[in-house]
């Protein structure tokens, strides 16, 4: 299986609408940064699957429910994967800090390693 890199969706937030995006997809990877204090590496890649919690009524959705309603909306759910870096200086501005900067280009190492290896 191949990885088709034709589609790229960017949002500040998931929501289950998103889940109707995945289905031409076989596999799909979410991108995100985590705070300090997570029990995560500071470049972190792990395997999803769909998951619904009881009384999810929120705001903020993770990639597990969005799997969940793509599976039980559409009887498709894609090989998905989280790849997270650790996050620092939050505040507005459009460049990264020079740790944040290391860590993008370390994820990306990462990401392209686990696309040749898929």
């Amino acid at each position: 299986m191949t990885w088709s890199p034709a589609w790229r969706c960017s949002t500040q937030q998931l929501i289950p609408e998103l889940s109707e995006e995945l289905l031409p997809y076989e596999r799909v990877v979410f991108l995100d940064v985590h705070i300090p204090g997570v029990d995560w590496d500071e470049v972190y890649w792990q395997e999803l699957a769909p998951r619904l919690k009881r009384g999810m009524i929120t705001n903020s959705f993770s990639p597990g429910p969005v799997l969940a309603y793509c599976q039980s909306l559409y009887q498709h759910t894609p090989q998905a994967f989280a790849l997270s870096m650790l996050g620092d200086g939050f505040n507005f501005g459009n460049f990264l800090s020079p740790a944040a900067a290391q860590r993008a280009d370390q994820a990306v190492e990462l990401l392209l390693h686990e696309l040749d290896a898929g």
